[in-house]
């Protein structure tokens, strides 16, 4: 007979902290959806400028970033964090925001920079994660993948803004 163990039950279940960070995450996620797409909600974002006058050649690049360029960078951000354990949380909000993007319209200048802010604040986030957590090296190739997502994103954003406002 085998005796029996209280601690094989809890291993299979969450932990208090993970149901936690996983509801933190979501709601954090939900939040910023909703700011993204109230386009009411601080309209001082529309007063930012943008850092350069996009051109009729630079406008096809800033599109052409996002299938070329991000894309193949969210499957190798994707992967590192399916293999690497444990998962940065902040990773996981960050990739949210991804998806997040598709579903807002970023023509309209506002929604766009608050998306690219959004996405800064998950980046500053994955550095304190890091940091605290005295991260692997792989970590830090997580951050330079989120950063060159979000210059993508950045630069496509003042691209399809300025393209839409023609």
């Amino acid at each position: 007979v085998i005796p029996f163990k209280e601690n094989t039950i809890m291993r299979t279940q969450f932990s208090l902290r993970g149901v936690f960070a996983i509801l933190a995450m979501v709601a954090v996620l939900l939040a910023t959806m909703l700011w993204l797409w109230d386009s009411s909600a601080n309209r001082a974002f529309e007063r930012i400028p943008p850092l350069f006058i996009p051109s009729i050649p630079m406008m096809g690049l800033g599109i052409a970033l996002l299938p070329f360029v991000c894309l193949p960078a969210f499957v190798g951000l994707a992967v590192m964090l399916f293999k690497n354990r444990p998962v940065p949380y902040t990773a996981i909000v960050f990739v949210g925001l991804q998806f997040v993007g598709v579903a807002v319209d970023i023509s309209y200048w506002g929604c766009g920079i608050r998306l690219v802010l959004a996405m800064l604040l998950a980046l500053i986030a994955m550095v304190g994660e890091q940091c605290y957590r005295q991260s692997l090296k792989t970590y830090r190739w997580i951050f330079g993948l989120a950063l060159a997502m979000t210059a993508c994103w950045y630069i496509a954003t003042i691209c399809v803004a300025a393209s839409a406002s023609v």
